[in-house]
């Protein structure tokens, strides 16, 4: 059983990789992320934000805008349909939208919000282009999801080894 969750999400990570544009777009979100506070309420806000409003096709239109003009134009999408005037209803569709977002895409963000908070602070990390930390991300999952998993290692322990390592601390 464990080995058909460890493929999945391999495969995962793979289709991931497939799509650095798009994972590249949606490290320049996390970062832009108005509501970043840690709530279930606002995480989960953020995971859908990030998992349905960042998407291939958007990342497909950053050549002709700006990564500000596509995050705009997606928050005040996601903005209108979830956190206007917010009900119990939507709510709940919050809710079951937050539940469909998939493991390896969760730990993504996980890893991007944790690479952006460390590189206010380490100065080899800060001026990192996005698309070069979404592809650093991702094969530190690959490695950790392929090698590491069972070594009673954190997937967030693992990430911040692996960062001190890439600046030699």
């Amino acid at each position: 059983m464990k080995d058909v969750f460890f493929d999945k999400i391999l495969d995962c990570i793979s289709n991931m990789q497939n799509n650095l544009e798009t994972n590249a777009l949606k490290v320049e979100f996390i970062d832009r992320y108005a509501l970043l506070t840690y709530s279930p309420t606002s995480c989960a806000l953020e995971y859908v934000f990030v998992d349905q409003y960042c998407t291939k096709d958007l990342a497909a239109k950053s050549h002709m805008l700006t990564v500000d003009a596509l995050y705009d134009t997606a928050y005040n999408d996601f903005k209108k349909d979830y956190l206007t005037n917010m009900t119990d209803d939507k709510l709940l569709e919050l809710e079951k939208e937050d539940r469909k977002i998939g493991y390896a895409d969760r730990v993504f963000i996980t890893y991007v919000k944790m690479f952006l908070t460390i590189s206010r602070y380490i100065d080899d990390l800060f001026d990192w282009a996005a698309e070069r930390i979404a592809r650093t991300v991702l094969e530190y999952m690959q490695k950790y999801f392929t090698e590491h998993w069972n070594s009673g290692e954190t997937p967030e322990d693992y990430f911040l080894g692996c960062l001190i390592s890439e600046v030699g601390m």
